[in-house]
């Protein structure tokens, strides 16, 4: 991170615009909050905690403020493995995590764990790649040779044997599972291109058969539900599918971008409310909007990024940006501004931004007002608020942090016509 010092964020309320500073957690600076550095998985349950899996530090839970870390010791082994592959959470805000030796399911109490055992071969294989939730509220799991549901009740399982279709590849591992709008299942396979399963039956979609995938390891497959666009992360670049124009085989790599995609080996995907597109890559995270490509890494110019490689990526309802890699967690924030009715009313400035000590809030109003100035926590849960009489011109507004641990905050301004906020982000 750079200094407090030589850092001045001044976040200004224009259309579209946005501020972003990045702040970082790892296992010195969480209370040992995180058991390892090395991040493997995130999800965010319907409280907006995030859910971190580590490899071989368990899983940690972070609400905004405190952590808790689960480990094999202290759940008794509910946590089955703490080498975490995946996490998943359902309607129900159940977390369903895949280890190499079989699945945990925690509801935030009690632990259920299941293995080729305990299912009686329901589950085929204990080392479960990934997993994924449909519409339905099923539960999908992928492993060596096959991929199967869990419906609460009945496993299925679906490979050669179980339903008499060749193009399930029996020798590959399935890595990835998605979604479309029609509730058709893509299963990515490691190294034979991918499985769609749904209305018209199996299909088998690989390099070779003329699908113009642009590789055969589909690490992640997503689906961009405000878009309506399938796409698929490669060892090669991105293959994306259009619903709205029905049109496939698009693909996007560092050479047909320019260099705007900075590395072809796609690591993860994640989506904003914005409808902008986030790709993990083996060098930095890569957002696409607009038509426009920003990479975030160590080799661009006034970046506070940590390192390269990002294994999984996460968005929280605030459209914060959570990159987990083999260095920790690297958060963007992202401020949500006022509607295009308010962009003439204020302009504001925090600093310092980061801060180590209390800030404060400069407010150039455009007329006179009251307002409430509150902090928030990434919950929503307001921590501090003050009655403020705006004038004509320039306010200045002191933000004490002293009760504030290390994290990110957002500073809201709303009065009966004015609703907006942006981000403060405490590192003592």
């Amino acid at each position: 991170m750079r200094k407090t010092s030589l850092f001045l964020c001044s976040l200004i309320l224009y259309v579209a615009s946005f501020g972003q500073t990045w702040i970082k957690y790892n296992t010195t600076n969480t209370s040992i909050g995180l058991n390892s550095n090395n991040i493997s998985a995130m999800a965010i349950d319907n409280a907006e905690n995030k859910w971190i899996g580590t490899v071989g530090g368990g899983l940690s839970k972070f609400d905004g403020t405190n952590w808790t870390k689960y480990t094999t010791t202290n759940t008794d082994s509910g946590l089955v493995n703490d080498n975490i592959i995946d996490i998943a959470v359902d309607s129900k805000n159940n977390l369903w995590i895949t280890t190499q030796e079989g699945i945990s399911k925690f509801d935030g109490t009690n632990w259920i764990k299941y293995t080729t055992t305990n299912t009686n071969g329901g589950l085929p294989n204990n080392w479960v790649s990934c997993v994924a939730i449909d519409s339905d509220g099923n539960k999908w799991f992928g492993m060596l040779g096959a991929f199967c549901k869990f419906n609460d009740t009945t496993w299925t399982i679906y490979n050669n044997a179980t339903t008499n279709n060749t193009v399930i590849p029996n020798y590959y591992d399935f890595i990835s599972i998605g979604f479309d709008k029609e509730g058709n299942g893509y299963f990515g396979t490691f190294g034979d291109g991918y499985i769609q399963y749904g209305k018209n039956g199996f299909l088998h979609f690989n390099t070779t058969n003329g699908s113009a995938l642009l590789n055969d390891f589909c690490q992640v497959i997503a689906f961009d539900s405000l878009n309506n666009d399938l796409w698929i992360g490669t060892d090669a670049g991105l293959n994306q599918y259009s619903f709205n124009l029905h049109i496939g085989g698009g693909s996007y790599t560092t050479a047909s971008t320019s260099g705007g995609l900075s590395n072809d080996f796609i690591t993860s995907i994640a989506f904003d409310s914005k409808g902008n597109r986030w790709f993990g890559t083996s060098k930095g995270i890569v957002k696409l909007a607009g038509g426009k490509w920003t990479t975030y890494n160590l080799n661009e110019p006034n970046q506070d990024f940590t390192y390269n490689i990002v294994s999984t990526i996460i968005i929280d309802k605030q459209n914060n940006v959570w990159a987990g890699g083999p260095d920790g967690i690297s958060v963007m924030a992202i401020s949500e501004f006022a509607s295009v009715n308010e962009l003439s009313k204020i302009k504001t400035t925090i600093y310092p931004n980061p801060t180590s000590e209390n800030s404060v809030l400069q407010i150039l109003s455009s007329e006179n007002m009251n307002a409430i100035v509150s902090i928030c926590d990434l919950l929503s849960q307001k921590i501090w608020s003050e009655n403020i009489s705006l004038v004509n011109g320039q306010n200045q507004i002191p933000l004490s942090t002293n009760d504030l641990t290390n994290g990110i905050y957002l500073v809201q301004i709303s009065s009966d016509s004015l609703n907006a906020s942006t981000s403060l982000v405490v590192q003592k």
